[in-house]
């Protein structure tokens, strides 16, 4: 919230705040920038804040290696502002997982990924990434129009 604040309108009190129905005013506080262009200052912002709170990929897989592990960590998805981090995540996440999976024979090794968003929207690279896995996947996510889909343990 205080990243994207950085690039935002701030709501400033009415100019008569007695008065009823009064609304607060948008204010615009980058007189150097138009509203409309702020994809190299949120840019800027968000790359910022990943570089503040980078996951090392050692301290995944230490989690990763602890029995019944489960591993959360947010991630940023804008590509209006040519972000692509969820994107790049769940490729080398699938790639691992598959990775592991067929390295690791014994019958108790039974990776799942559970995927859940309020807005995830699943794309064509998502759809493909989920295809072609060997590893089970449930996807939750919000959508008025609910189905159930199962990718399937066995191909």
């Amino acid at each position: 919230m205080k990243t994207a604040s950085s690039f935002s309108y701030k709501l400033l009190p009415s100019s008569t705040p007695d008065e009823i129905g009064a609304r607060p005013i948008p204010h615009w506080p980058h007189p150097s920038i138009h509203p409309h262009h702020i994809e190299s200052q949120a840019k800027a912002a968000f790359s910022s804040l990943q570089r503040n709170y980078n996951i090392k990929s050692s301290d995944i897989q230490e989690q990763l290696q602890r029995e019944n592990s489960v591993v959360i960590f947010p991630v940023i998805q804008a590509g209006q502002f040519h972000i692509r981090e969820e994107e790049e995540c769940l490729r080398q996440l699938f790639y691992h997982l598959d990775l592991a999976r067929s390295r690791d024979t014994t019958p108790d090794f039974q990776p799942l990924l559970n995927l859940t968003s309020g807005y995830f929207a699943l794309s064509e690279l998502y759809k493909n990434l989920i295809i072609r896995s060997h590893v089970p996947s449930r996807i939750i996510c919000a959508n008025p129009e609910v189905r159930i889909l199962s990718h399937p343990i066995d191909h």
